[in-house]
Order: structure tokens, then C-alpha cells, then sequence
């Protein structure tokens, strides 16, 4: 079987590292290095595959064995239930470009965060960035007024204008760098400038729901209720119908959410 230079499943088909499990004339299967569940396989081709889009009719026999191999591999571990998930691109979710069905079970909710396929970034509306940049130029505007008006001294308006200056900047910053990515772990508050905030993974999440707004209606926020913790307000965010299906779905342990 051709192999691709560089590729790792291929380097692990050959037997130049890692351990499989399984080998047969078509397939081999091998355990997860990264584990998303207590039983986590991947089952390759040995033909090199960068996609499951590479697939023809030939290929009906191959794509026919990945299926057996994972129900034989599910009984030989004694699982009645798991997961089957297939990435293809790296839109999809998929980072090494080699055919590989993961096979995920365990646990009641064993691969679900493999329902949020790729990472996905939600940053603030252009509204929740301008209002504090409007607030920020303001403050400043006035603080230069003050000092080039002839109170050059540390007088207690000039501290105030200083105060009021950095507190917006400090709010300019938060709110253009604040976003919220979704991926297999979890769900993720970071500011690109201060670095990561605090992140629940999926196991943390007991629920997701909408905030109610002013006379009962929708509000544009989402409350994420921790098992532990404080509540994390996820609010002013853009997409926020597409993060909650993301979030609703991630927490769906009977896989009926759809994607």
C-alpha cells in the first residue's frame, strides 16, 4: 500500500511507532493517544486516504471494513454502546489527514463533544466594541482638555479624567479582545490580550439556557450553569443562535440535537 511521507498513520500502519491493535489486509486500528473517552479507538485504512472525499467505488470493500472493524473491536471491549465519528477537512474538524473512524465508548456520554466538530470563535457585536471605545475617546478628550486648559497641576479633576481614562481603556480592551470559543473540550472565556479567563469543559456543564429579557422576551445572552461554581453570562456575542445550538448540542446526551 502507498504510503504518504510525513504522514503519522502511516508511519503507525508501518510499524515505525505506536502500537496497534488490530491488522488486517485492508485496515488497522490502534488506541487514541488524546482519549475523549475510556474507550477510544481509531481504525485507518492502510492505503493512504487523506479524506473520506478520496473515496471512489473502488473502495466500496474498504469503507465496508472500517464499519465490521468497529463493530468486532466494540465487542471484543464488551461495549454495547458507542459512538462512530468520521472528520472530513479541517473545517470538520479533522487534523490528521489520513481516513481514520474514531470509535468512542464507555461512558453514557462517551464522544460527545465530538458533536462540536471544529473549534468555533464568538466574539463581541460591533455595538459592544464601539460603546466602549466612544466612552474610552471621550474620557481621554477630556483629560487632554483639562490638562491644556491650564490646570496642569495634580489637581482632583485631573485625577478623576486619569481614572476615568484608564478604566475605559481597561474596558476597550476587554471588550475587543473577549470571545468565546467552542471545541471537544468545552466551552472557553478568553481575551486575546490577557490570555484565557476560565474554561468549563463539557462534564462541568449541568445546563444551558436563554436569559429572559425585559417583559419576558428573549434576551441576546445565554446563562451556562456549572455543577460547581459561579454562572457563566455569555452576552453581547455575535451568532448567538448558532452558539447555543452548539452549547445545546454539546450537552445533548442522546445525540437528537442536530448539527
Amino acid at each position: 500500500m502507498a504510503a504518504a511521507d510525513n504522514c503519522l498513520f502511516c508511519r503507525i500502519v508501518a510499524g515505525e511507532m505506536g502500537a496497534r491493535i488490530y491488522e488486517d489486509d485492508l485496515v488497522a486500528a490502534f488506541e487514541d493517544i488524546h482519549p475523549q473517552a475510556p474507550h477510544h479507538t481509531l481504525i485507518v485504512p492502510l492505503e493512504h486516504l487523506a479524506s473520506s472525499a478520496e473515496f471512489t467505488p473502488q473502495h466500496e470493500a474498504l469503507a465496508g471494513r472500517l464499519l465490521i472493524t468497529a463493530a468486532r473491536l466494540a465487542r471484543e471491549k464488551g461495549l454495547e454502546s458507542y459512538r462512530l465519528v468520521m472528520n472530513c477537512g479541517e473545517e470538520a474538524g479533522q487534523s490528521v489527514f489520513h481516513i481514520h473512524l474514531h470509535m468512542l465508548g464507555g461512558a453514557p456520554s462517551a464522544g460527545l463533544p465530538a458533536r462540536v466538530m471544529a473549534a468555533e470563535i464568538f466574539r463581541r457585536t460591533l455595538m459592544a466594541r464601539v460603546a466602549p471605545a466612544l466612552v474610552c475617546a471621550g474620557s481621554l478628550a477630556l483629560l487632554v482638555g483639562d490638562a491644556f486648559g491650564g490646570r496642569l497641576g495634580l489637581t482632583l479633576w485631573s485625577l478623576s479624567m486619569t481614572g476615568i481614562g484608564l478604566l475605559a481603556g481597561a474596558g476597550l480592551v476587554l471588550a475587543l479582545g473577549d470571545e468565546v470559543m467552542v471545541d471537544t473540550s468545552g466551552v472557553h472565556l478568553r481575551n486575546r490580550y490577557l490570555g484565557r479567563r476560565r474554561s468549563l469543559t463539557w462534564g462541568d456543564i449541568r445546563e444551558v439556557r436563554p436569559l429572559a429579557g425585559m417583559g419576558g422576551r428573549r434576551s441576546r445572552a445565554l446563562c451556562v450553569i456549572p455543577h460547581h461554581g459561579r454562572r457563566l453570562i455569555l452576552d453581547s456575542l455575535g451568532r448567538m443562535d448558532r452558539l447555543q445550538e452548539l452549547l445545546m448540542a454539546g450537552k445533548d446526551p442522546t445525540g437528537r440535537v442536530p448539527l
